[in-house]
């Protein structure tokens, strides 16, 4: 591919990332999702003999989260190591760092938890270093998650608490959002409903605040608000805002999306064993007409 080529893409990549935690989430995914195969090619090219070192590493960067939220997990992952591995990328630089923390996050997907480890301690000190509190609070983001990944409880709260006291600092809506539903799963997995149910609705409203009603963090906030609601005896609620996700991801905006199957059929099948097979279905139905902002809506007043 010519270099000329490989700009474009470049700037598509890095445009779409800025993008994909917007409303136009679906568009951009759709967008990448046709361009995957000139994308990697891009790559391929970069990385070869006589390739730019520097541009393969911003490109693979700029694709982490298309590979993370459409599960192409072991080629986004394999890139990451191919990556990393070149010798013009060697230096401690963000680029580097931002690398390093999804290679970690993409581990941690696959279950390999000590080389994740490796890579998100090291991506943290090159933030640390570099004096970069949102990449550093993205580190330790990735360190919460594979705690908790691992059940050690304790250290997951004290890593995203951390990154929450840094994002703060920074004040971006968005990103202190992210960390409020790390929060709320945390507090949910441990039982401590009212708490999960605290930071889910505070992070649902700061994504409003901000404009940042992406379509897959909010489906993912809606799922935590129905467990909170299941585990809360509030069954009707819960199936409705699992049939809400449903028929979002179900409508053309959506097709892009990724549910977690084996999660969403665990829970409807919980549902479905305290309200019985008509009650479940009715409510289903009732949330599978929503909009988004319906389901939010619902979600808010529900708690």
């Amino acid at each position: 591919m010519e270099q000329q080529s490989i700009g474009y893409y470049l700037a598509l990549a890095e445009e779409a990332d800025c993008n994909l935690s917007g409303a136009e989430q679906g568009a951009w995914l759709s967008r990448l999702e046709a361009e995957r195969e000139h994308l990697l090619a891009a790559l391929t090219t970069s990385t070869e003999s006589g390739g730019d070192d520097v541009t393969a590493i911003r490109l693979c960067g700029a694709l982490l989260s298309f590979w993370r939220m459409r599960g192409y997990i072991a080629e986004g992952r394999q890139w990451c190591e191919a990556v990393l591995k070149l010798a013009g990328v060697q230096e401690a630089t963000a680029e580097r760092a931002k690398v390093l923390n999804g290679a970690g996050t993409l581990a941690r997907m696959q279950g390999d938890f000590g080389v994740a480890q490796a890579y998100h301690e090291e991506s943290l000190t090159i933030h640390d270093t570099l004096g970069d509190r949102k990449g550093s609070a993205a580190s330790l983001n990735g360190l919460g998650n594979l705690a908790s990944s691992q059940g050690d409880y304790a250290t997951a709260r004290q890593r995203y608490e951390r990154s929450l006291a840094l994002k703060r600092e920074l004040g971006d809506k968005a990103v202190i959002a992210g960390s409020l539903n790390n929060l709320g799963y945390l507090a949910y997995l441990q039982g401590d409903t009212p708490s999960a149910r605290r930071y889910y609705v505070e992070s649902l409203n700061l994504r409003r605040e901000a404009g940042q009603l992406s379509l897959q963090e909010t489906l993912t906030l809606l799922q935590g608000l129905s467990e909170v609601a299941t585990a809360d005896n509030q069954q009707e609620r819960g199936a409705c805002l699992y049939g809400a996700i449903k028929g979002l991801c179900e409508r053309p905006e959506g097709k892009m999306l990724t549910l977690d199957e084996k999660t969403f059929s665990a829970d409807i099948a919980t549902l479905r064993n305290a309200l019985g097979e008509e009650a479940l279905a009715a409510a289903f139905a009732q949330g599978a007409v929503m909009t988004l902002e319906q389901a939010i809506e619902y979600a808010l007043v529900s708690q």
